[in-house]
């Protein structure tokens, strides 16, 4: 579900990511969501409550607030 096909490449991306989905995300499941954050090994899920399925647009305060700690705790300077 939702995969595209791509979910097979997912452990080989070992760069650190970010996967932020909204609670009320209709197109892309919660477990299609966890599911893509659980395949990428270093990965950390975020859940925007109240959110639909493009919070940068809708709540990109709350975005940009996760993305800056993650960012903050992720990357080394």
């Amino acid at each position: 579900e939702g995969s595209y096909g791509v979910s097979a490449d997912l452990g080989a991306i070992t760069v650190p990511s970010l996967v932020i989905r909204g609670s009320r995300d209709t197109l892309v499941s919660a477990q299609a969501s966890l599911a893509m954050s659980d395949a990428l090994p270093n990965s950390e899920h975020h859940v925007i409550e109240g959110a639909g399925h493009v919070p940068t647009a809708t709540r990109p305060h709350e975005v940009v607030a996760i993305i800056e700690d993650w960012i903050t705790r992720t990357v080394e300077v």
